[in-house]
Protein backbone atom coordinates (compact mmCIF):
# COMPACT_ATOMS: atom_id res chain seq x y z
CA UNK A 1 0.00 0.00 0.00
CA UNK A 2 1.03 3.60 -0.86
CA UNK A 3 2.08 5.14 2.25
CA UNK A 4 1.03 8.75 2.89
CA UNK A 5 4.09 10.04 4.12
CA UNK A 6 3.98 13.64 3.45
CA UNK A 7 7.85 13.77 3.95
CA UNK A 8 8.31 17.39 2.42
CA UNK A 9 12.15 17.74 0.48
CA UNK A 10 13.72 19.09 -2.35
CA UNK A 11 15.10 17.37 -5.25
CA UNK A 12 18.29 18.60 -6.98
CA UNK A 13 20.14 17.48 -9.78
CA UNK A 14 23.98 17.97 -11.16
CA UNK A 15 24.00 19.91 -14.58
CA UNK A 16 27.60 21.13 -15.28
CA UNK A 17 28.92 20.84 -11.68
CA UNK A 18 26.24 22.47 -9.81
CA UNK A 19 23.03 21.38 -8.32
CA UNK A 20 19.85 22.92 -9.45
CA UNK A 21 16.87 22.69 -8.36
CA UNK A 22 14.76 20.17 -10.03
CA UNK A 23 11.65 20.25 -7.73
CA UNK A 24 9.91 20.36 -4.25
CA UNK A 25 6.95 18.23 -2.80
CA UNK A 26 6.56 15.45 -0.18
CA UNK A 27 7.74 12.01 -0.63
CA UNK A 28 5.35 8.88 -0.70
CA UNK A 29 7.36 5.58 -0.01
CA UNK A 30 5.18 2.06 -1.14
CA UNK A 31 7.25 -1.20 0.00
CA UNK A 32 4.21 -3.28 -2.34
CA UNK A 33 6.29 -1.91 -5.12
CA UNK A 34 9.68 -1.04 -3.30
CA UNK A 35 9.60 2.42 -4.69
CA UNK A 36 9.49 6.22 -3.63
CA UNK A 37 7.60 9.22 -5.38
CA UNK A 38 8.17 12.75 -4.89
CA UNK A 39 4.93 14.78 -5.34
CA UNK A 40 4.90 18.16 -6.07
CA UNK A 41 3.12 20.34 -3.48
CA UNK A 42 1.71 23.02 -6.33
CA UNK A 43 -1.33 21.42 -8.26
CA UNK A 44 -0.95 21.56 -12.20
CA UNK A 45 -3.33 23.13 -14.48
CA UNK A 46 -6.09 19.86 -14.26
CA UNK A 47 -5.83 20.04 -10.46
CA UNK A 48 -3.44 16.99 -10.10
CA UNK A 49 -0.18 17.17 -7.91
CA UNK A 50 2.44 16.23 -10.60
CA UNK A 51 5.12 13.34 -10.10
CA UNK A 52 8.61 15.20 -9.87
CA UNK A 53 10.20 11.78 -9.47
CA UNK A 54 9.14 8.23 -9.29
CA UNK A 55 12.47 5.81 -8.56
CA UNK A 56 12.49 2.08 -7.45
CA UNK A 57 14.99 1.17 -4.68
CA UNK A 58 18.19 -0.12 -5.82
CA UNK A 59 19.88 -3.16 -4.02
CA UNK A 60 23.46 -2.38 -5.17
CA UNK A 61 25.72 -1.82 -2.42
CA UNK A 62 26.90 1.79 -3.21
CA UNK A 63 24.08 3.09 -5.08
CA UNK A 64 23.16 5.42 -2.45
CA UNK A 65 25.20 7.97 -0.12
CA UNK A 66 23.90 9.78 2.92
CA UNK A 67 25.42 13.69 3.27
CA UNK A 68 25.38 15.04 6.71
CA UNK A 69 21.89 14.15 8.44
CA UNK A 70 19.30 15.42 5.81
CA UNK A 71 20.30 14.63 2.74
CA UNK A 72 20.40 11.71 0.00
CA UNK A 73 22.42 11.40 -2.97
CA UNK A 74 22.29 8.40 -5.95
CA UNK A 75 22.65 8.44 -9.50
CA UNK A 76 20.25 7.42 -11.85
CA UNK A 77 20.86 4.06 -13.71
CA UNK A 78 19.28 4.86 -17.08
CA UNK A 79 20.07 8.47 -17.35
CA UNK A 80 23.14 8.65 -15.42
CA UNK A 81 21.94 11.83 -13.21
CA UNK A 82 23.64 13.03 -10.32
CA UNK A 83 20.76 13.71 -7.85
CA UNK A 84 19.66 14.43 -4.20
CA UNK A 85 16.72 14.39 -1.74
CA UNK A 86 17.57 17.21 0.31
CA UNK A 87 15.25 16.89 3.39
CA UNK A 88 13.23 19.73 5.80
CA UNK A 89 13.78 17.46 9.06
CA UNK A 90 16.11 14.74 10.00
CA UNK A 91 13.13 12.82 10.94
CA UNK A 92 11.98 12.87 7.93
CA UNK A 93 15.25 11.83 6.17
CA UNK A 94 15.44 8.94 8.98
CA UNK A 95 12.44 7.56 7.53
CA UNK A 96 12.98 7.25 4.49
CA UNK A 97 16.49 5.57 5.15
CA UNK A 98 14.97 3.11 7.16
CA UNK A 99 12.34 2.37 4.70
CA UNK A 100 15.49 1.85 1.95
CA UNK A 101 17.18 -0.18 4.79
CA UNK A 102 14.03 -2.24 4.97
CA UNK A 103 14.06 -3.02 1.44
CA UNK A 104 17.45 -3.33 1.24
CA UNK A 105 18.04 -6.37 3.76
CA UNK A 106 21.47 -7.69 4.03
CA UNK A 107 23.61 -4.30 3.01
CA UNK A 108 25.45 -1.90 4.72
CA UNK A 109 22.83 -0.04 6.30
CA UNK A 110 22.32 3.81 5.31
CA UNK A 111 23.06 6.07 8.39
CA UNK A 112 23.12 9.61 8.86
CA UNK A 113 26.56 11.24 8.59
CA UNK A 114 27.23 11.28 12.20
CA UNK A 115 26.75 7.90 12.86
CA UNK A 116 28.61 6.76 9.45
CA UNK A 117 31.49 8.54 11.26
CA UNK A 118 30.88 6.85 14.54
CA UNK A 119 30.49 3.55 12.84
CA UNK A 120 33.23 3.85 10.38
CA UNK A 121 35.56 5.54 13.84
CA UNK A 122 34.18 2.02 15.51
CA UNK A 123 35.60 0.17 12.64
CA UNK A 124 39.02 1.75 12.68
CA UNK A 125 39.73 1.45 16.01
CA UNK A 126 39.26 -2.19 15.76
CA UNK A 127 41.87 -2.51 12.83
CA UNK A 128 45.51 -2.52 14.30
CA UNK A 129 47.04 0.58 12.30
CA UNK A 130 43.97 3.05 12.61
CA UNK A 131 43.87 6.29 13.23
CA UNK A 132 41.86 9.11 13.93
CA UNK A 133 41.74 12.67 13.46
CA UNK A 134 40.60 15.41 16.52
CA UNK A 135 37.88 12.22 17.70
CA UNK A 136 35.90 13.36 15.04
CA UNK A 137 36.29 10.06 12.71
CA UNK A 138 38.30 7.91 10.49
CA UNK A 139 41.25 10.35 9.06
CA UNK A 140 41.55 9.71 4.97
CA UNK A 141 44.19 7.67 3.78
CA UNK A 142 45.16 5.57 0.72
CA UNK A 143 47.35 2.14 -0.03
CA UNK A 144 50.63 3.14 0.30
CA UNK A 145 52.18 4.05 -3.32
CA UNK A 146 54.70 0.91 -3.74
CA UNK A 147 54.75 -1.67 -6.88
CA UNK A 148 53.88 -4.18 -4.36
CA UNK A 149 50.41 -2.10 -3.22
CA UNK A 150 49.75 -1.12 -6.65
CA UNK A 151 46.54 -3.26 -6.99
CA UNK A 152 45.42 -2.31 -3.77
CA UNK A 153 45.76 1.39 -4.85
CA UNK A 154 44.22 0.87 -8.20
CA UNK A 155 41.12 -1.14 -5.69
CA UNK A 156 41.44 2.39 -3.87
CA UNK A 157 40.74 4.69 -6.63
CA UNK A 158 37.87 2.52 -8.42
CA UNK A 159 36.14 2.38 -5.34
CA UNK A 160 36.16 6.18 -4.42
CA UNK A 161 32.67 7.84 -3.35
CA UNK A 162 32.55 11.40 -5.21
CA UNK A 163 32.76 13.08 -1.64
CA UNK A 164 35.81 11.54 -1.36
CA UNK A 165 37.58 13.32 -4.34
CA UNK A 166 38.79 16.43 -2.99
CA UNK A 167 40.00 14.28 0.19
CA UNK A 168 42.30 12.10 -2.62
CA UNK A 169 43.51 15.21 -3.70
CA UNK A 170 45.16 16.67 -0.89
CA UNK A 171 46.21 13.11 -0.07
CA UNK A 172 47.79 11.97 -2.72
CA UNK A 173 49.43 15.88 -3.38
CA UNK A 174 51.02 15.95 0.33
CA UNK A 175 52.29 11.98 -0.28
CA UNK A 176 53.70 12.94 -3.65
CA UNK A 177 51.87 9.98 -5.19
CA UNK A 178 52.41 11.48 -8.65
CA UNK A 179 56.08 11.50 -9.08
CA UNK A 180 56.67 8.11 -7.35
CA UNK A 181 53.90 6.67 -9.71
CA UNK A 182 56.02 8.34 -12.51
CA UNK A 183 59.19 6.98 -11.63
CA UNK A 184 57.27 3.06 -11.43
CA UNK A 185 55.98 3.86 -14.73
CA UNK A 186 58.83 4.17 -16.53
CA UNK A 187 60.61 1.06 -14.54
CA UNK A 188 58.05 -1.08 -15.08
CA UNK A 189 57.57 -0.37 -18.93
CA UNK A 190 61.50 -1.09 -19.43
CA UNK A 191 60.25 -4.75 -17.32
CA UNK A 192 57.63 -4.84 -19.31
CA UNK A 193 55.21 -5.73 -16.17
CA UNK A 194 51.97 -5.84 -18.01
CA UNK A 195 49.98 -5.98 -14.90
CA UNK A 196 51.97 -4.25 -13.12
CA UNK A 197 50.83 -1.03 -15.80
CA UNK A 198 47.61 -1.86 -16.34
CA UNK A 199 47.35 -1.49 -12.34
CA UNK A 200 49.08 2.09 -12.69
CA UNK A 201 47.13 2.86 -15.91
CA UNK A 202 43.56 2.72 -13.17
CA UNK A 203 45.44 5.11 -10.88
CA UNK A 204 46.50 7.49 -13.20
CA UNK A 205 42.63 7.02 -14.47
CA UNK A 206 41.61 7.50 -11.18
CA UNK A 207 43.68 10.82 -10.52
CA UNK A 208 42.02 12.39 -13.63
CA UNK A 209 38.70 11.46 -12.26
CA UNK A 210 39.26 13.80 -9.31
CA UNK A 211 38.98 16.74 -11.06
CA UNK A 212 41.08 18.75 -9.07
CA UNK A 213 42.94 22.15 -10.85
CA UNK A 214 46.01 21.13 -8.43
CA UNK A 215 46.51 17.46 -9.56
CA UNK A 216 45.89 18.33 -13.08
CA UNK A 217 48.76 20.93 -12.56
CA UNK A 218 51.20 18.60 -11.56
CA UNK A 219 49.76 14.69 -13.46
CA UNK A 220 50.01 17.32 -16.83
CA UNK A 221 53.09 19.28 -16.23
CA UNK A 222 55.98 19.59 -18.22
CA UNK A 223 57.83 16.72 -16.50
CA UNK A 224 55.04 14.34 -16.35
CA UNK A 225 52.85 14.86 -19.33
CA UNK A 226 54.33 12.43 -21.51
CA UNK A 227 54.57 9.92 -18.96
CA UNK A 228 50.74 10.15 -17.76
CA UNK A 229 50.41 9.45 -21.32
CA UNK A 230 52.09 6.77 -22.01
CA UNK A 231 50.38 5.24 -18.90
CA UNK A 232 46.88 5.62 -20.71
CA UNK A 233 48.37 3.60 -23.42
CA UNK A 234 47.77 0.53 -21.30
CA UNK A 235 44.06 1.00 -20.96
CA UNK A 236 42.91 -2.80 -21.85
CA UNK A 237 40.20 -1.45 -23.51
CA UNK A 238 41.80 -0.07 -26.30
CA UNK A 239 41.20 -1.88 -29.56
CA UNK A 240 44.40 -3.87 -30.87
CA UNK A 241 46.83 -1.11 -32.79
CA UNK A 242 45.84 1.87 -30.90
CA UNK A 243 46.48 4.16 -28.32
CA UNK A 244 50.06 5.09 -29.72
CA UNK A 245 49.55 8.49 -27.76
CA UNK A 246 52.94 9.13 -27.37
CA UNK A 247 53.90 8.75 -30.81
CA UNK A 248 51.21 11.69 -31.80
CA UNK A 249 52.43 14.18 -29.42
CA UNK A 250 56.15 13.36 -30.80
CA UNK A 251 55.06 13.52 -34.77
CA UNK A 252 52.13 15.53 -34.99
CA UNK A 253 51.73 17.86 -31.53
CA UNK A 254 54.01 20.79 -31.58
CA UNK A 255 54.29 24.22 -29.88
CA UNK A 256 54.95 26.55 -32.23
CA UNK A 257 55.75 30.23 -30.21
CA UNK A 258 55.49 32.24 -34.11
CA UNK A 259 55.75 35.54 -31.80
CA UNK A 260 57.07 35.25 -28.31
CA UNK A 261 54.75 35.51 -25.15
CA UNK A 262 56.54 37.92 -22.81
CA UNK A 263 54.34 36.07 -19.94
CA UNK A 264 55.32 32.77 -18.15
CA UNK A 265 52.01 31.89 -16.86
CA UNK A 266 49.90 32.87 -19.70
CA UNK A 267 52.64 30.03 -21.52
CA UNK A 268 51.80 27.64 -18.55
CA UNK A 269 47.64 28.00 -18.94
CA UNK A 270 48.03 27.73 -22.40
CA UNK A 271 49.76 24.27 -22.25
CA UNK A 272 47.31 22.98 -19.72
CA UNK A 273 44.91 23.99 -21.66
CA UNK A 274 45.82 21.72 -24.76
CA UNK A 275 46.69 19.36 -21.99
CA UNK A 276 43.19 19.28 -20.55
CA UNK A 277 41.76 18.66 -23.77
CA UNK A 278 43.80 16.19 -25.08
CA UNK A 279 42.56 13.94 -21.61
CA UNK A 280 39.23 15.04 -22.93
CA UNK A 281 38.52 14.23 -25.91
CA UNK A 282 41.05 12.00 -26.76
CA UNK A 283 42.69 9.87 -23.86
CA UNK A 284 39.65 9.39 -21.64
CA UNK A 285 36.12 10.36 -23.11
CA UNK A 286 34.64 6.86 -22.44
CA UNK A 287 35.66 7.04 -18.73
CA UNK A 288 34.74 10.83 -17.34
CA UNK A 289 32.00 11.42 -15.82
CA UNK A 290 29.80 14.29 -15.53
CA UNK A 291 31.47 15.88 -12.48
CA UNK A 292 34.71 15.48 -14.09
CA UNK A 293 33.57 16.46 -17.61
CA UNK A 294 32.55 19.84 -15.85
CA UNK A 295 35.45 20.22 -13.42
CA UNK A 296 37.87 19.91 -16.90
CA UNK A 297 35.48 21.96 -18.97
CA UNK A 298 35.34 25.09 -15.84
CA UNK A 299 39.31 24.99 -15.77
CA UNK A 300 39.36 25.34 -19.83
CA UNK A 301 37.02 28.40 -19.33
CA UNK A 302 39.14 29.68 -16.58
CA UNK A 303 42.35 29.58 -18.05
CA UNK A 304 41.04 30.72 -21.60
CA UNK A 305 39.19 33.66 -20.14
CA UNK A 306 43.32 34.64 -18.46
CA UNK A 307 44.82 33.66 -22.05
CA UNK A 308 42.60 36.10 -23.68
CA UNK A 309 42.79 38.65 -21.40
CA UNK A 310 46.30 38.85 -21.82
CA UNK A 311 45.68 39.14 -25.74
CA UNK A 312 43.09 42.55 -25.41
CA UNK A 313 45.40 44.24 -23.64
CA UNK A 314 48.59 43.32 -25.16
CA UNK A 315 48.60 45.43 -28.88
CA UNK A 316 51.72 44.72 -30.20
CA UNK A 317 50.97 40.87 -30.09
CA UNK A 318 47.84 41.06 -32.21
CA UNK A 319 49.34 44.09 -34.33
CA UNK A 320 52.30 41.24 -34.94
CA UNK A 321 49.73 38.13 -35.64
CA UNK A 322 47.96 40.32 -38.27
CA UNK A 323 50.98 41.82 -40.03
CA UNK A 324 52.17 38.62 -40.35
CA UNK A 325 49.12 36.95 -41.51
CA UNK A 326 48.65 39.54 -44.33
CA UNK A 327 51.87 39.01 -45.53
CA UNK A 328 51.93 36.83 -48.61
CA UNK A 329 55.64 36.75 -49.70
CA UNK A 330 56.23 33.43 -47.87
CA UNK A 331 53.33 30.97 -48.40
CA UNK A 332 54.23 28.64 -45.32
CA UNK A 333 55.43 31.16 -43.23
CA UNK A 334 51.99 33.01 -43.96
CA UNK A 335 49.84 29.65 -43.14
CA UNK A 336 51.36 29.26 -39.48
CA UNK A 337 50.19 32.99 -38.56
CA UNK A 338 46.66 31.71 -40.24
CA UNK A 339 46.99 28.61 -38.17
CA UNK A 340 47.53 31.45 -34.91
CA UNK A 341 44.52 33.48 -35.70
CA UNK A 342 42.30 30.64 -36.34
CA UNK A 343 43.44 29.53 -32.85
CA UNK A 344 42.95 32.89 -31.08
CA UNK A 345 39.17 33.79 -33.05
CA UNK A 346 37.93 29.84 -31.92
CA UNK A 347 39.63 31.38 -28.41
CA UNK A 348 37.14 34.32 -28.98
CA UNK A 349 34.30 32.29 -30.47
CA UNK A 350 34.23 30.13 -27.10
CA UNK A 351 33.91 33.26 -24.89
CA UNK A 352 31.08 35.09 -26.62
CA UNK A 353 31.44 38.71 -27.59
CA UNK A 354 30.16 40.79 -24.85
CA UNK A 355 32.53 43.99 -24.77
CA UNK A 356 35.07 44.67 -25.13
CA UNK A 357 35.75 41.55 -26.91
CA UNK A 358 39.03 39.29 -27.92
CA UNK A 359 37.21 40.07 -31.41
CA UNK A 360 37.33 43.85 -30.89
CA UNK A 361 41.08 43.63 -30.43
CA UNK A 362 41.42 41.93 -33.50
CA UNK A 363 39.48 44.73 -35.48
CA UNK A 364 41.85 47.52 -33.77
CA UNK A 365 45.05 45.73 -34.75
CA UNK A 366 44.84 44.83 -38.25
CA UNK A 367 42.21 41.91 -39.19
CA UNK A 368 40.70 43.72 -41.70
CA UNK A 369 44.18 43.97 -43.80
CA UNK A 370 44.18 40.81 -43.66
CA UNK A 371 41.65 40.15 -45.32
CA UNK A 372 42.46 43.03 -47.85
CA UNK A 373 46.26 41.41 -47.75
CA UNK A 374 45.45 38.91 -50.34
CA UNK A 375 44.76 36.06 -47.87
CA UNK A 376 41.26 35.48 -49.41
CA UNK A 377 42.97 34.84 -52.51
CA UNK A 378 45.83 32.78 -51.59
CA UNK A 379 47.50 30.02 -53.51
CA UNK A 380 47.18 28.24 -50.48
CA UNK A 381 43.55 26.72 -50.21
CA UNK A 382 44.57 26.37 -46.56
CA UNK A 383 44.95 30.03 -46.25
CA UNK A 384 41.86 30.79 -47.88
CA UNK A 385 40.10 28.26 -46.18
CA UNK A 386 40.87 29.92 -42.54
CA UNK A 387 41.05 33.52 -43.76
CA UNK A 388 36.83 32.87 -44.76
CA UNK A 389 36.59 30.87 -41.71
CA UNK A 390 37.89 33.65 -39.39
CA UNK A 391 36.00 36.55 -41.37
CA UNK A 392 32.57 34.31 -40.99
CA UNK A 393 33.46 34.07 -37.15
CA UNK A 394 33.93 37.83 -36.88
CA UNK A 395 31.70 39.56 -38.47
CA UNK A 396 28.86 36.34 -36.83
CA UNK A 397 30.18 37.82 -33.54
CA UNK A 398 30.23 41.75 -34.00
CA UNK A 399 28.60 42.50 -37.29
CA UNK A 400 28.82 46.33 -37.14
CA UNK A 401 31.98 46.83 -36.01
CA UNK A 402 32.87 44.49 -39.23
CA UNK A 403 30.59 46.85 -41.07
CA UNK A 404 32.61 50.12 -39.37
CA UNK A 405 35.82 48.65 -40.07
CA UNK A 406 35.23 48.18 -43.86
CA UNK A 407 33.63 51.57 -43.97
CA UNK A 408 36.83 53.15 -42.06
CA UNK A 409 39.35 51.44 -44.31
CA UNK A 410 37.97 52.92 -47.81
CA UNK A 411 37.72 56.01 -46.35
CA UNK A 412 41.59 55.72 -46.00
CA UNK A 413 42.13 55.58 -49.82
CA UNK A 414 41.24 57.43 -52.88
CA UNK A 415 40.19 56.95 -56.36
CA UNK A 416 40.54 53.36 -57.94
CA UNK A 417 42.24 52.15 -55.01
CA UNK A 418 39.10 52.35 -52.99
CA UNK A 419 37.42 49.50 -55.34
CA UNK A 420 40.50 47.62 -54.85
CA UNK A 421 40.88 47.59 -51.14
CA UNK A 422 36.85 46.91 -50.36
CA UNK A 423 36.52 43.93 -48.41
CA UNK A 424 32.68 43.30 -50.18
CA UNK A 425 34.67 43.31 -53.64
CA UNK A 426 37.04 40.87 -52.79
CA UNK A 427 34.42 38.27 -51.62
CA UNK A 428 32.45 38.58 -54.35
CA UNK A 429 35.49 37.62 -55.95
CA UNK A 430 35.82 34.34 -53.60
CA UNK A 431 31.84 33.62 -54.63
CA UNK A 432 32.71 33.96 -58.53
CA UNK A 433 35.95 32.46 -59.04
CA UNK A 434 36.81 30.61 -55.44
CA UNK A 435 37.40 26.27 -56.71
CA UNK A 436 35.75 25.05 -53.31
CA UNK A 437 32.77 25.36 -52.81
CA UNK A 438 32.89 25.94 -48.77
CA UNK A 439 34.56 28.73 -49.49
CA UNK A 440 32.64 30.24 -51.78
CA UNK A 441 29.03 29.24 -49.66
CA UNK A 442 31.24 31.13 -46.54
CA UNK A 443 32.13 34.11 -48.72
CA UNK A 444 28.73 34.51 -50.12
CA UNK A 445 27.00 34.13 -45.99
CA UNK A 446 29.60 37.16 -45.09
CA UNK A 447 28.18 38.97 -47.87
CA UNK A 448 24.48 38.20 -46.48
CA UNK A 449 25.40 39.20 -43.09
CA UNK A 450 27.22 42.23 -43.78
CA UNK A 451 24.41 43.43 -46.27
CA UNK A 452 21.60 41.97 -44.20
CA UNK A 453 21.56 41.72 -40.83
CA UNK A 454 19.75 43.83 -38.70
CA UNK A 455 22.12 44.48 -35.10
CA UNK A 456 21.57 47.19 -32.54
CA UNK A 457 23.02 50.35 -33.40
CA UNK A 458 23.37 49.22 -36.69
CA UNK A 459 22.68 52.20 -39.27
CA UNK A 460 25.68 54.51 -40.98
CA UNK A 461 27.89 52.28 -41.58
CA UNK A 462 25.31 48.88 -43.09
CA UNK A 463 23.83 51.91 -45.38
CA UNK A 464 27.03 52.89 -46.92
CA UNK A 465 28.08 49.35 -47.41
CA UNK A 466 25.00 48.74 -49.24
CA UNK A 467 25.18 52.09 -51.36
CA UNK A 468 28.66 50.65 -52.43
CA UNK A 469 27.32 47.48 -52.84
CA UNK A 470 24.39 48.37 -55.45
CA UNK A 471 26.76 51.05 -56.92
CA UNK A 472 29.78 48.89 -57.78
CA UNK A 473 28.65 45.26 -57.16
CA UNK A 474 25.12 44.25 -57.02
CA UNK A 475 25.03 44.29 -61.63
CA UNK A 476 28.16 41.92 -61.22
CA UNK A 477 26.40 39.15 -59.00
CA UNK A 478 23.56 39.49 -61.28
CA UNK A 479 25.40 38.76 -64.07
CA UNK A 480 26.26 35.44 -62.02
CA UNK A 481 22.68 34.18 -61.80
CA UNK A 482 22.08 35.55 -65.66
CA UNK A 483 24.86 34.61 -67.80
CA UNK A 484 27.54 31.79 -68.07
CA UNK A 485 30.75 33.74 -69.02
CA UNK A 486 31.59 37.12 -66.91
CA UNK A 487 34.70 39.71 -68.30
CA UNK A 488 35.64 40.63 -64.66
CA UNK A 489 36.28 37.13 -63.37
CA UNK A 490 39.73 36.50 -63.99
CA UNK A 491 40.67 33.10 -63.71
CA UNK A 492 39.38 29.73 -65.71
CA UNK A 493 36.44 27.97 -63.18
CA UNK A 494 35.04 24.60 -63.34
CA UNK A 495 31.21 24.31 -64.36
CA UNK A 496 30.84 23.26 -60.58
CA UNK A 497 32.02 26.65 -59.27
CA UNK A 498 30.34 28.60 -62.09
CA UNK A 499 27.25 26.91 -61.04
CA UNK A 500 27.32 27.12 -57.31
CA UNK A 501 28.14 30.78 -57.90
CA UNK A 502 24.92 31.16 -59.46
CA UNK A 503 23.23 29.04 -57.17
CA UNK A 504 24.62 30.90 -54.11
CA UNK A 505 24.02 34.44 -56.37
CA UNK A 506 20.26 33.49 -56.31
CA UNK A 507 20.04 33.10 -52.47
CA UNK A 508 21.43 36.11 -51.55
CA UNK A 509 18.48 37.90 -53.82
CA UNK A 510 16.01 36.08 -51.87
CA UNK A 511 17.82 37.64 -48.83
CA UNK A 512 17.55 41.23 -50.58
CA UNK A 513 14.19 41.12 -51.42
CA UNK A 514 13.17 40.86 -47.43
CA UNK A 515 15.91 43.65 -46.49
CA UNK A 516 16.37 46.06 -49.17
CA UNK A 517 13.05 47.31 -51.15
CA UNK A 518 13.22 49.81 -53.16
CA UNK A 519 16.68 49.56 -54.53
CA UNK A 520 15.86 45.27 -55.69
CA UNK A 521 12.79 46.71 -56.83
CA UNK A 522 14.74 49.35 -59.15
CA UNK A 523 17.06 46.99 -60.33
CA UNK A 524 14.68 44.52 -61.06
CA UNK A 525 12.67 46.77 -63.14
CA UNK A 526 15.99 48.56 -65.23
CA UNK A 527 17.14 45.02 -65.85
CA UNK A 528 13.54 42.90 -66.16
CA UNK A 529 15.68 40.84 -63.82
CA UNK A 530 13.21 37.88 -63.08
CA UNK A 531 12.24 37.92 -67.32
CA UNK A 532 16.12 37.33 -67.93
CA UNK A 533 16.99 34.74 -64.74
CA UNK A 534 14.03 32.13 -65.56
CA UNK A 535 15.14 32.48 -69.48
CA UNK A 536 18.35 32.02 -68.21
CA UNK A 537 16.75 28.18 -66.80
CA UNK A 538 16.18 27.02 -70.21
CA UNK A 539 19.84 27.12 -71.16
CA UNK A 540 21.08 23.57 -72.61
CA UNK A 541 21.86 21.13 -69.76
CA UNK A 542 20.06 23.05 -66.91
CA UNK A 543 18.07 20.87 -66.06
CA UNK A 544 21.06 18.69 -64.41
CA UNK A 545 21.12 21.86 -61.95
CA UNK A 546 17.43 22.18 -60.94
CA UNK A 547 18.39 23.19 -57.28
CA UNK A 548 19.62 26.64 -59.22
CA UNK A 549 15.82 26.39 -61.15
CA UNK A 550 14.30 26.04 -57.77
CA UNK A 551 16.07 28.91 -56.40
CA UNK A 552 15.22 31.22 -59.10
CA UNK A 553 11.57 30.17 -58.37
CA UNK A 554 11.69 31.19 -54.98
CA UNK A 555 12.44 34.74 -55.97
CA UNK A 556 9.64 34.58 -58.08
CA UNK A 557 7.67 33.15 -54.85
CA UNK A 558 9.16 36.26 -52.53
CA UNK A 559 8.29 38.83 -55.12
CA UNK A 560 4.62 36.97 -54.69
CA UNK A 561 4.70 36.75 -51.11
CA UNK A 562 5.18 41.00 -50.81
CA UNK A 563 1.50 41.12 -52.12
CA UNK A 564 3.02 44.71 -53.44
CA UNK A 565 1.57 46.24 -56.65
CA UNK A 566 4.55 47.28 -57.75
CA UNK A 567 5.84 43.20 -58.28
CA UNK A 568 1.99 42.36 -59.38
CA UNK A 569 2.25 44.93 -62.13
CA UNK A 570 5.75 43.67 -62.71
CA UNK A 571 4.82 39.97 -63.65
CA UNK A 572 1.89 40.88 -65.79
CA UNK A 573 3.39 43.25 -68.08
CA UNK A 574 6.19 41.08 -68.52
CA UNK A 575 4.65 37.96 -69.13
CA UNK A 576 6.48 36.47 -66.17
CA UNK A 577 3.66 33.97 -65.40
CA UNK A 578 4.28 32.16 -68.86
CA UNK A 579 8.53 32.33 -68.66
CA UNK A 580 6.94 30.45 -65.13
CA UNK A 581 5.50 27.62 -66.83
CA UNK A 582 8.09 27.27 -69.58
CA UNK A 583 10.25 26.42 -67.25
CA UNK A 584 8.18 24.50 -64.93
Amino acid sequence: MAEPSGLRAKLYKLEDGQWEDAGTGNVNLDEETESYTLISETPSSDGENEIVISMGVSKEKDHYTVQGNGILCWRDGITQDELALSFETTEGCQKVLDFLNKIRAGLPPLVPLAEAEESRLDDTLESADGEVDDGMGAEFSLPVCSIAGLSDLADAFDSLKPNERSLAASYILEKDYIPQLIDMFERLEDLESEDSLGHIYRIMKGMALLGEESVFEVLLSDANFTRFVGSMEYDPDLPPGTGKFRKFLATKSRFIELIRVENEDVIRKIHLNYRLTFLKDVLLPRVLDDMSFASVNSIVLRNSISIASFLKTNDSYLASLCKGAADTSDIKQQRQYMHLLDEIVQLAKSLGSSPPSLFDALLENGFIAIMNGGALFSKSRKVRQIAVDTLHETTSACTEAIRASIVESLASHSGATVDEMCLLGKLLHVLASDSEVGIQTLAADVICQLLESESVGSSNARSKLIERWYDMYMCKMLELVTKTSHSWVSQKRSVECIMNARYLSSELIVSFLQTHDFRIKYLILKQNLLAEMLKSCKEPGMLKWKHIILSIIRIFKSCVRTKEDFYFKYISQNNIINLLFDVS
